[in-house]
Formats: C-alpha cells, structure tokens, sequence
C-alpha cells in the first residue's frame, strides 16, 4: 500500500494520505465522534479497543458502532 496509486499521487506517505483521511472526518456532519473513535484506535496507538473506549469514555458498544461508522466514511 505504501507504493499504491493513491500514495504516489497524493505525493506523501501512507501514514501521512491515513492520517488526512482520519483528520477529514472531523470536518463531516457529526464527524466529531466518528474522528475520536478511528483517532484514537488507530492514530494514538491504543493497545486494545477496550481500551480506547474506556480512554474516550464511552460504552463498548457505542464505541464500536462509531469506530465501524467513521472507517466505513474513510473508505
């Protein structure tokens, strides 16, 4: 993925095209929770999903269904 067309036309590295995609839910409709959830598993480095549910303070279930939501957004 790192040589992928996106990367290459992007002129930046993977870590760099992810981290503007995560960075551009936030600017979304009701984007603010689905950012939090993919920002925190993913860009902050939790060690498990539990984990970053109990850091953002939410029940598992709704962290997952804004974690699911916000990755279905990026994609």
């Amino acid at each position: 993925m790192a040589r992928s067309r996106l990367t290459v036309e992007q002129g930046a590295s993977l870590q760099d095209v992810l981290t503007q995609a995560v960075q551009a839910l936030h600017e979304e409709r009701s984007g603010e929770k689905y950012h939090r959830a993919v920002a925190t598993t993913y860009l902050l480095g939790r060690t498990t999903q539990e984990a970053a549910a109990v850091r953002l303070g939410l029940p598992f279930g709704t962290y997952r269904r804004h974690l699911v939501s916000g990755v279905e957004r990026i994609l």
